[in-house]
């Protein structure tokens, strides 16, 4: 009787199988990503790599997993990298060895609400409630946030009204005037009044870094290619 541990590898194994069944073809890489960076990062970072090399294609993953699970997907080859935030308040816990890392850019998270709503006052820690958009607990998102808020004098002020998994939802929230969210730049990029939302205070943001990980034992041509490409570029990267 097979063991829950070997039910899960053969189901990895059969995931590996048809990923590389369903590349786009030998100039192809397939990109696991939190979703969050899918939206614009990850096509803009991949439009800027077409114009330092031939032509190849790329298959991007934004499914809700852990990092085990992503770490895994580059190990058996499901996956050629693994692009996500990383902030020193979650640690990652992952062998630079068996998976180095570039790091590619840094995005702020800030404090937004609607132009419509009244001024929250955030330097005060006694007053009106604030109605607050909140992260799932297990999310990422909900981690960095917390340690934004653990220095906020308006903390016990906050009443959620709102909670979601995906910054995508709290940013359409604050958009509707629901109330007060902790937003990535990749999700508001430009200025915030562009979208309805004012920022409130840079007192309690904080910057994350976009990172880039491989396996070590990927041997897709193009993928080693393009790690290369990001090891040399003229953006901002650094590797560890």
């Amino acid at each position: 009787m097979p063991t829950a541990r070997q039910v899960v590898a053969k189901a990895y194994e059969a995931q590996a199988m048809t990923s590389e069944l369903a590349r786009l073809g030998d100039r192809s890489v397939t990109i696991a990503s939190l979703h969050t960076l899918t939206l614009s990062y990850v096509p803009s970072l991949i439009s800027r790599l077409q114009e330092q090399t031939d032509h190849f294609s790329a298959s991007i993953i934004a499914d809700l997993r852990s990092v085990e699970d992503y770490l895994i997907s580059l190990a058996n080859g499901n996956s050629d990298f693994f692009i996500c935030y990383d902030h020193p308040s979650v640690p990652m816990g992952i062998d630079h060895n068996d998976f180095p890392k570039l790091e590619l850019s840094r995005h702020w998270i800030h404090p937004y609400q609607s132009l419509s709503l009244q001024d929250p006052e955030l330097e005060r820690s006694i007053g009106r409630d604030i109605d607050y958009l909140d992260y799932a607990p297990a999310t990422y998102m909900a981690r960095v946030v917390d340690h934004c808020l653990s220095r906020a004098p308006f903390r016990k002020r906050l009443k959620p009204v709102y909670r979601a998994s995906l910054a995508e939802s709290v940013f359409t929230a604050a958009q509707h005037g629901l109330g007060l969210a902790f937003l990535p730049e990749t999700v508001a990029p430009g200025t915030a009044s562009d979208y309805g939302l004012v920022k409130m205070s840079e007192n309690y943001s904080t910057s994350v870094t976009i990172c880039i990980y491989r396996s070590s034992r990927n041997k897709n041509p193009i993928a080693q290619t393009i790690w290369t490409l990001l090891k040399n570029s003229v953006m901002p990267v650094r590797e560890s």
